[in-house]
């Protein structure tokens, strides 16, 4: 959730005011983050406790990056304990910084924080910030308001006091050039790309080849642990489907909301508008009442009323069409105007009317009379408003239950199908990477691979796997991660042996080819001998697209040569291998570049040079604290 907020705040993007804020926040009140205090603390830093749930919450988020990066290769057993200390480190690095600017008098204030949070558009409804929306998202998360912006508020800290180690930044111009020189210098490369297939045909994978592997790799061939599912769902769609409204429900409820659907009376107006001045002075006040006076008396004469608008009216919007402001509803205009206009009749032009803009002379064009709409016209409206109200009543009447039954009945879920009339639904084979819909909700399965769950076989507490929307799973089978038999494995034993085969070759025959290279053998002489082709990709750029990228960055990694030797390497390419020659060098001359390439190039320059000060007062801050962990291994 944080890195997304970035992305939006321009950092993302955003994590807490709290404690901080005891006024109510912008966005309501948040001084309930600081409750608490029973529960375990896993670190303690200069006296700040870092606890257990904050860090549950940032090793989760972790966990679930991995799992979206690795998928299927994601295994808990490989990651958790590093990744534990990981998150512990990030958390015990952010609170020392977060010490740090607090100590350099850096302050994020409410409002600054409610904007960020407002403009985010996950949390806005039709590009508005809505409350609801918001408490929603956050409720999704498993987190509450005044904890999450209590994060945003730390993060925003941090960031203030990164912006203030950058910005002290000095780059100078040596520095510039050193780098223009080393990042856009150009090479003249040649190379030979050996590919692995080349060798596949030769490979003879023998029995005990294959034996050998299976024995030393079991852990390479095993099905992965899975259970079967048994699980209840619970939605107010799809209660919807099933809610039945009745012609008198219908009937009533158009009764009563009709006059919300109705639509209001709207006018027509052109005005004439004599502006004056803001808390103007008695003799300005007379001198613009003067001069509407005068229009209006010209208009009582005969005069035409869109002409003397379009001379005299101070309004530029409406004056160049005459006055007309088009139709509008009662309590459109400000005060005084409105009330002028909805007493007029049609054509009526009236005296001079004061407001806080100044004088006006109305005319009244048309009136659009209010009408409220039949039956038929709102029908299906109502009656999706009313299955919606009824499915949500019976929504939370049934999740009331639901919460009840599966823990009064913790070893079933039969009393809750009987009780509330709800379908088991069963699902087989779910591995901890997940299964399909609803089931690969990381919360479903973080609950099934739970000792409650998987060991003991008990129900699962009701999961929020969308809004409005819970189901409660149970394991009825365990199948424990086991090896696959030989049979079912050999052909993939035997690619894989083939494979590693030809890899093997592909470099051996590279390291002869860099060999002959290095011991002074012309580069003509070299293809022949050993049936190869070079490829000159000419001079060519760190950031060429011309060349494969491992032979490029491999290229640009090989010392510089004098005029009269070539330069040379190896680099594999996920399988293949090549051997790379650099020919030549060609020196970029730094006066050709213009100031604002030079800009940013400092730019760049004093981001690194930030990120390696804000790295080293990290460590310096780390070293000097006084750190207590408490993290169980």
């Amino acid at each position: 959730m944080l890195e997304f907020i970035r992305s939006r705040a321009q950092t993302w993007v955003a994590w807490v005011v709290v404690g901080l804020i005891i006024i109510p926040f912008a966005l309501w009140g948040i001084g309930d983050y600081a409750t608490g205090g029973a529960e375990d603390n896993v670190a303690t830093i200069n006296g700040v406790d870092i606890s257990q749930r904050e860090f549950q919450v940032a090793f989760y988020q972790q966990e679930q990056r991995l799992r979206q990066m690795l998928g299927e290769n994601y295994d808990a057993t490989l990651f958790e304990d590093q990744m534990r200390k990981n998150v512990l480190e990030g958390l015990v690095s952010q609170e020392l910084m977060v010490q740090a600017a607090k100590n350099e008098g850096l302050q994020v204030g409410a409002g600054q924080l409610a904007t960020i949070i407002q403009g985010v558009s996950s949390f806005q409804d039709d590009g508005v910030f809505n409350r609801a929306t918001y408490e929603s998202a956050l409720k999704m998360q498993g987190q509450s308001a005044a904890y999450f912006e209590s994060r945003v508020y730390r993060d925003l800290l941090s960031q203030q006091l990164y912006s203030a180690i950058y910005d002290s930044s000095i780059i100078t111009d040596y520095e510039i050039d050193a780098l223009l020189k080393l990042e856009r210098q150009k090479r003249e490369v040649s190379y030979i790309q050996i590919p692995a297939a080349r060798f596949i045909a030769d490979a003879v994978i023998s029995e005990d080849d294959i034996e050998s592997d299976y024995s030393a790799n079991i852990n390479r061939y095993k099905m992965p642990e899975k259970v079967d599912v048994e699980y209840l769902e619970l939605s107010i769609d799809a209660l919807k489907n099933s809610v039945e409204i009745s012609s008198a429900e219908l009937e009533e409820a158009y009764q009563d909301q009709k006059e919300s659907f109705a639509q209001p009376e709207r006018r027509k107006a052109s005005h004439i508008l004599i502006e004056m001045p803001f808390e103007a002075a008695a003799d300005e006040k007379q001198l613009a009442e003067e001069k509407a006076g005068d229009v209006l008396v010209r208009l009582k004469d005969g005069g035409s009323f869109d002409a003397l608008a379009k001379e005299f009216s101070d309004d530029l919007g409406s004056a160049e069409l005459g006055g007309d402001l088009g139709f509008f509803s009662q309590g459109d205009m400000v005060s005084g105007f409105d009330e002028k206009v909805f007493s007029m009749s049609i054509g009526e032009v009236s005296d001079l009317v004061i407001t806080e803009f100044g004088y006006h002379i109305i005319r009244l064009d048309e009136v659009e009379k209010g009408s409220v709409p039949a039956f038929t016209e709102i029908e299906n409206e109502l009656l999706s408003q009313l299955k919606q109200a009824k499915a949500e009543r019976q929504y939370y009447e049934l999740a009331d239950q639901l919460t009840n039954l599966v823990f009064e009945y913790p070893d079933s879920l039969d009393v809750a199908v009987d009780e509330l009339a709800l379908e088991i639904n069963k699902v087989d084979g779910v591995g901890r990477n997940g299964g399909q819909g609803v089931l690969a909700n990381p919360l479903v399965t973080q609950a099934l691979f739970s000792n409650d769950v998987l060991n003991e076989r008990l129900n699962s507490e009701p999961l929020e796997v969308g809004n409005d929307h819970l189901i409660v799973v149970r394991v009825s089978d365990y199948m424990p991660a086991q090896a696959k038999p030989l049979s079912a494995v050999r052909s993939e034993i035997i690619e894989w042996l083939t494979r590693q085969y030809a890899e093997s070759e592909a470099k051996s025959l590279g390291e002869k080819l860099l060999s002959a290279v290095e011991s002074g053998s012309e580069l003509s002489a070299v293809e022949k001998e050993f049936t190869v082709s070079w490829v000159d990709a000419g001079l060519i750029e760190r950031s060429s697209g011309s060349v494969n990228r491992s032979i490029s960055q491999r290229a640009f990694e090989l010392p510089r040569i004098s005029a009269d030797e070539v330069s040379a390497g190896t680099v594999s390419l996920g399988g293949d291998y090549a051997v790379v020659v650099v020919r030549s060098v060609e020196l970029y001359d730094v006066s050709q570049i213009d100031d604002a390439d030079r800009m940013a190039m400092r730019q760049r320059l004093a981001g690194v040079q930030g990120g390696s000060d804000y790295d080293a007062l990290s460590s310096g801050l780390r070293e000097a604290a006084t750190v207590v962990v408490r993290l169980e291994e």
